[in-house]
């Protein structure tokens, strides 16, 4: 599916920049209601004119005329441009970013244009969202297969014992025979407890691992499922655009269609409502579609 993006245009300042050599005059029904001489007169537009000189230059050149403009307001008013412009590049860069990142998660479920009807992955109830009441703490979705390890964190958790859940998790880590998929749900696990419990630095830390293994492993399922956490882990810190990435990511992961899409666009909505220019507005340098490790060795290996 090819998106166009529509050629985007400078602001056209021309019209603005000719207002400015007006100079503010009282009108002639004010003037003949206050019944005032005519240096009475003057003597309210001089202090109109002083009062509505304030230190950003294109207000001073809408009071004085532009070629009353010092070289140092010209300098200041090219500055303040040159930053504007540099933030509408930032925003036009992460908007392409993002729409070359949707279409390469839509080539993922159309292979050459021919759309396979009987694919389970662009049927709709294999990504919809479960019930409310199978949702533990309306954030984590328990599995039957890994209830043996996870099934007590799962109930402390929903019980808000979330010192109890971090304990059982670290102690089901410390299992080198389990399975990578039950790792990875553990990990992903530990890291919802802490992002609850206002610690989301420490859950993004799990969150990535577990995105390492599952990456490595080949789990595309959980690679999906270990983004979504991640995304939610970065949400807490206010990195919003590298949040709303991870639930682009994250998209068509079976059962999370939901719960992504409320996410995505609490993030969205946050991350615009940040100003021009702000740090988590964009995407931060150091971020990566598979963060590499971080100085802990091998993502399989335990930190606890």
């Amino acid at each position: 599916m090819a998106v166009v993006v529509d050629k985007v245009i400078a602001p056209d300042f021309s019209e603005s920049h000719s207002d400015m050599s007006k100079s503010p005059m009282l009108s002639p029904t004010i003037s003949e209601g206050l019944s005032i001489d005519s240096n009475d007169e003057e003597l309210i537009e001089t202090q109109l004119e002083s009062s509505t000189a304030v230190s950003d230059p294109r207000a001073t050149a809408s009071v004085n005329g532009k070629d009353d403009l010092s070289e140092r307001d010209l300098r200041r008013l090219a500055s303040l441009l040159i930053e504007e412009q540099d933030a509408l590049k930032l925003e036009l860069k992460y908007a392409n970013m993002m729409i070359e990142e949707l279409n390469a998660r839509i080539e993922q479920f159309i292979d050459d244009d021919e759309i396979d009807e009987e694919d389970s992955t662009l049927d709709p109830s294999k990504c919809a969202t479960p019930n409310k009441e199978n949702w533990c703490a309306d954030i984590w979705l328990p599995t039957a297969k890994d209830n043996y390890f996870l099934g007590e964190a799962e109930e402390a958790l929903a019980k808000m014992q979330y010192q109890k859940a971090i304990n059982t998790l670290q102690t089901v880590l410390l299992h080198r025979s389990i399975e990578n998929r039950t790792r990875v749900n553990a990990k992903l696990l530990i890291a919802t407890v802490y992002r609850i419990c206002e610690q989301p630095n420490r859950g993004l830390t799990h969150a990535e691992e577990a995105l390492q293994i599952a990456d490595r492993r080949n789990l595309q399922d959980m690679v999906g499922k270990a983004q979504f956490y991640r995304g939610t882990c970065l949400f807490e810190i206010e990195a919003y655009a590298d949040a709303s990435w991870c639930f682009s990511l994250a998209v068509g992961t079976p059962n999370f269609a939901e719960k992504i899409a409320v996410w995505r666009t609490k993030t969205e909505n946050e991350r615009q409502g940040l100003p021009m220019g702000c740090e988590g507005r964009y995407l931060s340098p150091m971020f990566q579609r598979i963060p590499q490790d971080k100085g802990f060795g091998n993502a399989d290996a335990l930190i606890e």
